[in-house]
C-alpha cells in the first residue's frame, strides 16, 4: 500500500500539516521540527484500524491531552485526511477523512472518545463508500454491527473479518484496512544493526511453517531476517536490494532525481558515501 497524501491536524506539533509521500521519502529538518511527530501521527492513524480509539492513547505523556496540539482548546479534534492506493502506479485510490476527540474523564477515569466525521471515498469519481452520518447507506456490507462512536470503519472491517462475517465489496478497501493496521515505526541503531545475528531455523515444523525472524524496534536481528529471505528464495530480498540501490543513487547523484534535499551538502556527502560503499563491497 502507498499512502500518497497525508494531512494531520491538531496532533502534537502539527496544527495543520500535509505531506506527499513517494515509495522512498526522506524527511530532513532541524530538531523539534516535527519529523518524529509525523511518524507518531502515522502510528496514531494506524491505531484507528486496530481497535477503539482509546487504545491509541495511554497515560501521560501518551494521553490525548498530551498528544493534541498545545495551541488548541478543550474541544479540539484530531483529524486526518489520507489518500491510499495499491502502489504509485495506480490511478485509483481511497480518500479517508476522520475527526475525533476525547470526551469525559481527563484524569484517572477511563477516557471516552467519539468520532464526529468519518468518510471514505473512492477517487477519481468521488464515489462515496462510507459516511458515518448515514452508515446504512454504505456500500461496505455487514459491518454495521461492529461500528461504534469510538470505532472507525476500518476497525469495524477488521472485526467483521475476524468474526467471519465480512462481505467483500471492494478489494482496495479490504486491502487498505489490513495494511493500515500494520504501519510501524522503527528507530534503527547502526551499532545494533551491525552486530552478528543468530542463524534462524529454516526447517518447516509440523504445522507447515517455520519461525520467521523479526526486526525489532532498533534493528536487531536484521542479519537473521536477510539470511532467512536468502535461504527461502523470497522475492522480497531482490526488491529490498533494488530499493537500496535506488536510495544510494539518490544520495550519490541527487541532481539526477526529483528528490530535493534542502540541506544537502552535495560534494562532501557524495565523497563520503562512495568511500563507505567501497569499504562495504571490499
Amino acid at each position: 500500500m502507498l499512502i500518497s497524501s497525508f494531512r494531520v491536524k491538531n496532533f502534537m506539533i502539527h496544527r495543520d500539516s500535509s505531506i506527499k509521500f513517494f515509495p522512498i521519502t526522506v524527511l530532513v529538518g532541524h530538531n523539534a521540527g516535527g519529523k518524529s511527530a509525523l511518524f507518531d501521527a502515522l502510528i496514531n492513524f494506524s491505531m484507528l484500524s486496530r481497535g477503539n480509539i482509546a487504545q491509541a492513547f495511554g497515560p501521560y505523556p501518551y494521553s490525548f491531552e498530551a498528544r493534541k496540539h498545545s495551541g488548541t482548546g478543550a474541544t479540539a479534534r484530531i483529524s486526518y485526511e489520507v489518500d491510499m492506493s495499491l502502489s504509485h502506479m495506480d490511478d485509483s485510490c481511497l480518500r479517508y477523512e476522520i475527526q475525533y476527540r476525547q470526551q469525559g474523564a481527563t484524569g484517572h477515569g477511563s477516557p471516552r472518545f467519539i468520532i464526529y466525521n468519518e468518510r471514505l471515498t473512492k477517487l477519481p469519481g468521488d464515489e462515496l463508500l462510507f459516511d458515518n452520518s448515514d452508515p446504512d447507506a454504505s456500500s461496505i456490507k455487514r459491518i454495521a454491527a461492529y461500528l461504534a462512536d469510538d470505532l472507525s470503519v476500518f476497525a469495524a472491517i477488521r472485526r467483521a473479518q475476524m468474526a467471519g462475517n465480512y462481505e467483500e465489496t471492494n478489494s482496495l478497501v479490504t486491502y487498505c484496512a489490513k495494511q493500515i493496521s500494520g504501519i510501524n515505526k522503527f528507530r534503527l541503531d547502526p551499532s545494533i544493526m551491525g552486530h552478528p545475528g543468530r542463524i534462524p531455523d529454516i526447517r518447516i515444523d509440523e504445522l507447515g511453517g517455520s519461525r520467521i525472524p523479526r526486526i525489532d524496534h532498533k534493528g536487531e536481528d536484521l542479519a537473521a531476517v536477510l539470511y532467512y529471505l536468502s535461504e527461502t528464495n523470497d522475492p522480497l530480498l531482490e526488491e529490498i536490494q533494488k530499493k537500496l540501490q535506488d536510495v544510494l543513487e539518490v544520495l550519490l547523484y541527487p541532481w539526477q532525481h526529483s528528490l530535493s534535499l534542502a540541506t544537502y551538502k552535495c560534494e562532501q556527502r557524495r565523497c563520503a558515501a562512495k568511500k563507505n560503499i567501497k569499504k562495504v563491497t571490499e
